[in-house]
């Protein structure tokens, strides 16, 4: 028995505010649909003194070390009256759905796990057998995490009441063609399109069917609205699509759109998330019927702030189409006119400790009003 994990179960069971959770919920609802709202949706992170984490090796071998990391990052969203929700997930990484393939994954120097490209003769008879069990690979690991979470939780109501288990990680179809094959698809689209495409296509079968099988094991969906990464976000699931930033216009709507628009329609639409700007197609993406909302995770290297909110504006604020998590820096908020953007959109933030994140709320707060 896990003695670290029961007793912060037992932390989370003590702190937890059920009536503190159904307002952040209200209130990330109302911002996602451009209601008005009391204060900006944000959700702020900080590590936390007294619960330390297990290394990236140790997660993936023990369910228990894996859930209380997990909750470990859940614990701002209990200390702090920010716009966080807590949540969980079966924390893997990139590897799941190509693992399912039979891609191998390895840790490097503590961080996610990557994967080890297969040859093009390989995946052609990958392609061949159709798709694949979904237990293969993490597949069965991830259910096995995510019984576990259910089972633990029994024996703490308001944990089992507050905590969502959110779906894992399983990309989006090019950013799993890209992960099977490597930086060689690049080359591959111009190369051998009929490849790519047979590839993509069963990519995307294999998608709906392994998410079909898990969200059996969970309760992240509410209203038209999924739990993800401590946020709500529009749809049902959140699809990936950071490979595809290095493609073109033309090449985003040829190769990404028609798949990601076939797993979006399946599953009563989706939100896309992408790191960096991705100025060539993010207008494209924001003609999709049932891409509902997007999250443009932050690279340093690249301008964001409101400047970005400004140039995107018209493609998704002004049709409703929310932006959810998105990363501002402590910079960001000193110019930040939280006037304009308090609703339509959450924001993600990061804070030292908790007292540097309810100072960050009440500033935010009084920009805000």
């Amino acid at each position: 028995m896990n003695f670290k994990l029961d007793n912060l179960l037992e932390y989370c069971e003590q702190i937890i505010n059920l009536k503190e959770i159904e307002k952040k919920h209200i209130r990330a609802i109302n911002s996602l649909t451009f209601k008005d709202v009391d204060m900006p949706c944000v959700r702020i992170s900080y590590p936390h003194p007294q619960f330390k984490k297990y290394s990236m090796e140790e997660i993936h071998q023990d369910i228990e070390k894996m859930m209380y990391n997990e909750l470990v990052d859940c614990l701002p969203q209990l200390e702090v009256a920010d716009g966080g929700l807590p949540t969980i997930r079966a924390n893997y990484g990139v590897g799941i759905l190509p693992s399912v393939f039979g891609a191998k994954c390895k840790i490097i120097n503590g961080n996610m796990p990557w994967v080890n490209a297969l040859s093009k003769q390989e995946l052609s008879s990958i392609i061949s057998a159709g798709v694949p069990d979904h237990r293969q690979g993490f597949g069965q690991k991830i259910i096995d995490t995510y019984a576990f979470f259910a089972e633990k939780l029994k024996n703490y109501p308001k944990c089992a009441k507050a905590i969502k288990f959110y779906h894992p990680d399983y990309q989006g179809v090019f950013d799993v063609a890209h992960l099977l094959f490597g930086v060689d698809i690049y080359m591959e689209l111009y190369d051998d399109p009929d490849f790519v495409n047979d590839l993509m296509q069963l990519i995307t079968q294999t998608y709906i069917y392994c998410m079909k099988k898990v969200k059996a094991y969970l309760n992240d969906e509410t209203q038209n609205f999924v739990y993800h990464w401590g946020h709500l976000f529009p749809g049902k699931i959140v699809l990936r699509n950071d490979s595809a930033v290095n493609l073109s216009k033309d090449m985003f709507e040829e190769f990404v759109i028609p798949y990601d628009a076939k797993i979006a329609q399946e599953f009563g639409g989706a939100s896309v998330h992408f790191c960096g700007r991705a100025d060539q197609w993010v207008f494209e993406l924001a003609k999709e019927e049932n891409v509902l909302g997007y999250n443009c995770g932050h690279m340093p290297n690249v301008v964001f702030g409101q400047e970005y909110l400004d140039f995107i504006k018209p493609a998704f604020y002004d049709k409703n189409k929310p932006n959810v998590a998105y990363t501002l820096t402590r910079n960001d908020v000193e110019n930040f006119d939280f006037k304009k953007y308090k609703t339509g959109l959450t924001y993600n933030l990061w804070a030292s400790n908790k007292e540097d994140a309810e100072k960050l709320i009440k500033c935010i707060c009084e920009k805000s009003n």
